[in-house]
């Protein structure tokens, strides 16, 4: 199964399990979308990532402690306040714990950075 269903699917089984694990994650999902008019929604990898014609730009994942929000040229993203963590040569990502750390940490700056 491909597409908005699987999306709602994905989403719903993440609300059933955690109702603040669920408004973290669609908050950040609607800073994704809002950050471009041709972004595209998919699940892969196991959680929930954001495409720009076929270049994956980012994506959300869940594990049992924070949500990640993954992006796939982290490493050329400016970040002044050293939020982003990750050696890889060009993924980095941001360890969001509470849904406070989604402004504390200025996540909304690296997605529209990351879709520009």
């Amino acid at each position: 199964m491909c597409g908005p269903r699987r999306i709602e699917r994905f989403l719903e089984d993440i609300r059933l399990q955690s109702p603040e694990s669920f408004e973290i994650v669609c908050t950040i999902r609607e800073l994704f979308l809002a950050s471009s008019p041709d972004l595209q929604e998919r699940i892969k990898y196991g959680g929930l990532v954001f495409m720009l014609s076929d270049r994956l730009v980012g994506g959300i994942f869940l594990y049992s402690r924070h949500i990640s929000v993954e992006f796939s040229n982290g490493a050329s993203l400016r970040d002044p306040d050293k939020v982003l963590e990750g050696k890889g040569k060009t993924r980095r990502h941001v360890k969001i714990t509470r849904i406070d750390d989604i402004r504390a940490k200025s996540l909304d700056g690296f997605i529209r950075a990351a879709t520009a």
